[in-house]
């Protein structure tokens, strides 16, 4: 009976604020922003060395932020060559500002 008065007691897990952002997901968004922003070119291509000078993250986060903006289709590889931004469409641009214009 103790033990399930003291359970009961703890914060609701829902109700407690979050702010664990991870360095990658940091990097993750700051990336997103300079490619949904057209900072970053369709096309272009996004040197580690240049990230690492221009982001302030290290190889790891800029790795796995490059992964997962893969998964998004805002950055490619051509032949094994490196990541680029991804080529787009005029449509695909527009419903990229769109998206872009309602998270802000």
């Amino acid at each position: 009976m103790k033990n399930q008065n003291k359970i009961s007691k703890l914060p609701d897990s829902e109700h407690v604020p979050k702010d664990n952002n991870s360095l990658a997901d940091l990097a993750t968004t700051a990336l997103r922003n300079k490619i949904l922003d057209l900072s970053l070119t369709p096309s272009e291509h996004l040197e580690e060395k240049m990230l690492l000078e221009r982001f302030p993250f290290g190889r790891t986060p800029i790795r796995e932020a490059l992964n997962r903006l893969m998964s998004e289709g805002l950055v490619e590889t051509k032949n094994g060559r490196g990541a680029y931004v991804a080529s787009m469409s005029i449509w695909h641009t527009l419903q990229l500002l769109e998206a872009y214009v309602l998270s802000e």
